[in-house]
Parts: structure tokens; C-alpha cells; sequence
């Protein structure tokens, strides 16, 4: 199962303009492209490096932009994933409502 959380300590100057250099990149991004990057991520977990924690913040932070609303469940140290989102018809996101009944062998 994938890591679904991460606790995020010591934030070097460097990779804080990184953070806002990405975050500048992402709001170039559609709400399409942003709901699709945010759910890749919430499929595979935080795999890799410490950076990849850093463009999931950014990410936060583009939907914060684009939407006043984020799918992350943020504190001061920590970013998490909440669940799959899907678009909307009123340009925001929800969450993908998702009937576990149905997906049992019975």
C-alpha cells in the first residue's frame, strides 16, 4: 500500500524557491490537469525522495489557487492524501464517492 502521508521537517531556503517555482509552473496548469496530477499521486502514494513531498505542497498550494479548496488534508508539518477527486460542472472538485458493497464478491 502506498504512503498516504508525510511529515515535512526542515525546509531549506533552496528548496522553498523550488516549492514557489513549481507552484508558478502548476497555475499555468488547467483544473483538469491538476484534479488528474492530484489523483496519479494519491494512486501511487509518496514514493521517491523527499523532493516529490515539496512538488505535492506546490500542488496543494495550485489548488488553493485555481480552486480555494484543496483535496490534501494540510497541518503545519504534515501533507496527506484524502481520497480520488473528480471535476465538477461548477469547476471545482469532489470527492469520488465510492460504494464498497459493490466492489465485494458476495
Amino acid at each position: 500500500m502506498p504512503i498516504r502521508g508525510y511529515t515535512l521537517m526542515n525546509i531549506s531556503e533552496s528548496v522553498m524557491e523550488i516549492m514557489i517555482d513549481t507552484r508558478r509552473e502548476y497555475n499555468l496548469l488547467s483544473k483538469e490537469e491538476l484534479v488528474a496530477m492530484y489523483n496519479d499521486g494519491e494512486q501511487n502514494g509518496f514514493q521517491g525522495t523527499h523532493m516529490k513531498v515539496v512538488y505535492f505542497v506546490a500542488l496543494h498550494l495550485a489548488f488553493m489557487d485555481a480552486f480555494n479548496s484543496s483535496p490534501f488534508k494540510v497541518t503545519e508539518i504534515y501533507i496527506g492524501f484524502t481520497g480520488p477527486i473528480v471535476g465538477n460542472e461548477k469547476g471545482t472538485w469532489d470527492f469520488v464517492q465510492v460504494d464498497h458493497l459493490n466492489n465485494q464478491d458476495l
